[in-house]
């Protein structure tokens, strides 16, 4: 093979590889604002670099795993989701790392705004998290709109820097991978994941029912239980609190359902939450979804929030 072929080659090897890892560079003063896109890596030098994950609105600015957050007091919030990185030489404030605007098409500007950094790998939120020095952070940037808006212009502000995005109410950006029955995920340093069933039960009881067990109905009995069955092994080098490896939300008709996960005892005659598991130990993990009968047999989707990543199954 020739020499020139070989060149050719490799130059389209490194551009391929500078696609895939492609990085827009702030312009400096007078550059004009950029549009923001999902998963593309924006760069204001010696200040920050953010990532654009997820754009949502939402009644609740909540961390990945928790259920608990804050919740809009009228209205909702447009939740515009990044993971950053602090490059300047102190910390900064998450109150202070972004500005946030938004004006809908009549020209109405909204300045009711939260900042708020997930901590604990998605198991918290705090509205007043700094981020340390060439450090990173799952940073929620959300301002609260009416109920009945419908296209919103936002606006975020980096420094000098300026990123722009038009939003339409109840049309979510995020990418999500597939995941299907019996596969693996594995996040290296973190956790492998194995979905293994799903199922509808009005009580969810353990492998051994021949002696004391304990077992989980829904509180109302019009409704029922999606039990999703994981495998998790901790890849960690530590113990690991199973309430903190996923969490899994049903979305029935456009209507999302939160849930909770309990573990599978070792002797398989009930479940606990909140243990912890060792490096490498493996154990069977459910959540738990509350959800109507009536809508057990409307096509459902399960969203999986695992290692910083999103994931759906749909049956």
């Amino acid at each position: 093979m020739g020499k020139r072929l070989w060149v050719c080659i490799l130059m389209i090897l490194l551009l391929t590889a500078t696609m895939g890892c492609s990085i827009h560079v702030f312009g400096g003063d007078g550059a004009q604002p950029e549009s923001l896109i999902l998963g593309t890596k924006y760069l204001v030098q010696d200040v920050a670099e953010i990532t654009l994950v997820k754009v949502e609105n939402t009644t609740i600015i909540r961390p990945a795993i928790s259920s608990a957050g804050y919740t809009a007091a009228s209205g909702q919030y447009i939740d515009i989701v990044l993971d950053v990185k602090n490059l300047r030489t102190e910390e900064v404030n998450c109150n202070s790392f972004i500005v946030i605007t938004a004006e809908d098409a009549d020209g109405n500007v909204y300045k009711d705004v939260l900042y708020a950094a997930e901590r604990d790998e998605g198991m918290s939120i705090d509205a007043y998290a700094n981020i340390a020095a060439q450090q990173s952070a799952r940073l929620h940037c959300a301002v609260a709109v009416p109920r009945d808006e419908g296209v919103i212009n936002v606006t975020l502000t980096v420094d000098e820097a300026k990123y722009v995005l038009t939003y339409t109410m109840g049309d979510p950006w995020v990418n999500r991978i597939p995941i299907g029955m019996n596969q693996t995920v594995d996040v290296a340093g973190f956790a492998a994941l194995t979905l293994e069933d799903v199922l509808i039960t009005e009580d969810l009881v353990p492998p051994d029912t021949s002696g004391s067990y304990n077992h989980y109905r829904p509180d109302s009995v019009d409704n029922v239980y999606v039990a999703v069955q994981v495998m998790i092994q901790n890849q960690k080098s530590v113990s690991y609190t199973s309430d903190g490896f996923v969490a899994v939300h049903a979305v029935i008709d456009h209507k999302p359902y939160a849930g909770f996960v309990v573990l599978l005892d070792p002797d398989e005659q009930g479940f606990s939450s909140n243990v912890d598991l060792a490096p490498a130990a493996s154990r069977t993990v459910y959540a738990l979804i509350e959800v109507p009968k009536s809508a057990q047999d409307q096509s459902m989707q399960l969203v999986f929030f695992f290692g910083g990543q999103e994931y759906l199954y749909s049956n």
